[in-house]
């Protein structure tokens, strides 16, 4: 017999098996009608964008073969002006769109940034002034001035720089007696003359003798001086400020009038070698810069050397002088042995037929001994390069350290051989007096000396005008 209620469970899971069957196929049917919506409403919009799609552009503002696109789309006044996307004009008929330059032109030519404006007067005026009109910015507007497109391009170009011309380099410089000023007035020469003007003090003499012995003329040659005056000059005599004077003026004259070094010449068709030694920050390649710019105001074809291939940018500075004077300069690669610098310039230099050879010699000065070996290398490779080279050495020494500045002399002097002396920086400091200590001690000739910063400014030594300049013409 059929049990009632375990028939009417069987039938009750049947139905809801069926339910749950139609539900499913039934929102298979809405997302199915879902997505064909979504898809014919996409293309609708593509079909309705295509419609507004505006009309091709002329012919003249097509992009031709083998151009970059441009980075904005740009148009044309009916001017034919060319305007950016904005419709601003640019400079020089250029249009201005979002990847130009952000600066623009005033009427009057004034370059204004991207926030300013003109204001009342022609004044430029930000974005954030004040204006009339309260809570509201002001805007200023530029009228558009149509240039003329040659006139323009013209300016914009960039103009060609022409090297200076040589024969205008040296035409006026700063004289010796400039360059002395601070040693007249400041150094020894001040401190003795400041003692002449004094009542008569027994301990002149004692006085005198201290005021040499303590300035930078050096100990021998402040000895050298006091023993001439005591055998000139009597007690009497002494303290007459005219006659002390004159007999420092002739014995100071007759110290730094020093014969000239034997001239070696170089053989005829071949240039002249002449190395520049020195240690670093004595100014020895501007010193050679200046000195080249003489030699090419002469007429001669220069050809600089940059040996120095040890100090930071030096190759770089010497290329600069050489292309402010109008001589030519050779460079090895960076870290290159200065020697063979110096052999590969030289050699080039016979090749181009040049007339002067300058070289830059290593000045670094890890010790003494290091750099000494380094020069008399260089020194020797020259006469490889050129029998006979260098025909001249010339030792750069800084005006400024006074009595150091003969100790490096003697050093250079005795290990690789020195012709004459560039003074430099004699301008700024009250211690020329070491030129008469160079001469002195040394027998070593000063052939120029440095009285400013131009390059008109390396003077050649000139005894009669060292000691007008140092005791005053008059005196």
């Amino acid at each position: 017999m059929l049990d009632p209620d375990r028939l009417l469970g069987g039938q009750g899971a049947m139905a809801a098996e069926r339910f749950s069957l139609w539900f499913m196929g039934t929102g298979d049917l809405a997302f199915l009608g879902v997505f064909m919506l979504v898809v014919a409403a996409g293309v609708a919009l593509v079909l309705w964008s295509r419609k507004r799609k505006p009309a091709p552009r002329a012919p003249e503002d097509q992009e031709r073969p083998g151009e970059l696109p441009s980075a904005s789309p740009s148009r044309r006044s009916p001017a034919g002006e060319q305007r950016g996307p904005l419709g601003i004009p640019g400079e020089g008929g250029q249009g201005r769109g979002a990847g130009s330059s952000p600066s623009r032109r005033s009427p009057a030519g004034e370059q204004r940034g991207p926030l300013e404006s003109v204001g009342e007067g022609g004044h430029p005026r930000g974005l954030g002034s004040a204006s009339p009109v309260p809570g509201l910015l002001q805007r200023g507007s530029v009228a558009p001035v149509p240039p003329k497109e040659t006139e323009k391009v013209a300016e914009l170009e960039p103009k060609e720089q022409k090297p200076a011309d040589v024969r205008e380099l040296l035409v006026a410089g700063r004289t010796l007696s400039d360059g002395l000023e601070k040693t007249r007035s400041q150094g020894f020469v001040s401190r003795l003359s400041s003692l002449f003007k004094k009542e008569i003090d027994p301990h002149l003499e004692e006085r005198v003798e201290e005021v040499l012995l303590t300035s930078d003329i050096g100990v021998k040659t402040a000895q050298k001086l006091l023993a001439g005056i005591k055998a000139e000059l009597s007690r009497s005599q002494m303290k007459d400020t005219g006659a002390v004077w004159q007999y420092l003026r002739k014995e100071v004259g007759s110290i730094v009038s020093l014969a000239p070094a034997p001239s070696r010449t170089p053989e005829p068709g071949k240039p002249l070698v002449v190395a520049v030694i020195g240690v670093n920050g004595t100014g020895k390649t501007t010193s050679i810069g200046k000195l080249a710019a003489r030699y090419v105001k002469a007429g001669r074809k220069v050809l600089l050397v940059a040996a120095d291939t040890f100090r930071a940018a030096a190759g770089e500075q010497l290329e600069i002088w050489a292309g402010r004077v109008g001589a030519e300069c050779f460079r090895g690669p960076e870290g290159q042995d200065p020697a063979s610098v110096a052999f590969d310039g030289i050699q080039k230099a016979i090749a181009v037929g040049a007339d002067v050879v300058m070289v830059d010699t290593a000045g670094r000065l890890h010790t003494r001994k290091n750099l000494l070996e380094e020069l008399a290398k260089i020194i020797r490779v020259c006469g490889k390069a050129l029998p006979g080279a260098p025909h001249e050495t010339l030792l750069v020494l800084d005006a400024t350290i006074g009595q150091n500045a003969v100790q490096q002399a003697d050093i250079f002097r005795g290990q690789v051989g020195v012709d004459g002396i560039i003074l430099s920086k004699l301008d700024g400091t009250a211690k020329g007096g070491v030129v008469i200590g160079i001469c002195d001690a040394l027998s070593l000739p000063v052939k120029f000396v440095g009285v400013g910063e131009k390059t008109e400014d390396l003077q050649p030594f000139s005894p009669s005008e060292f000691v007008d300049g140092l005791f005053g013409p008059n005196s």
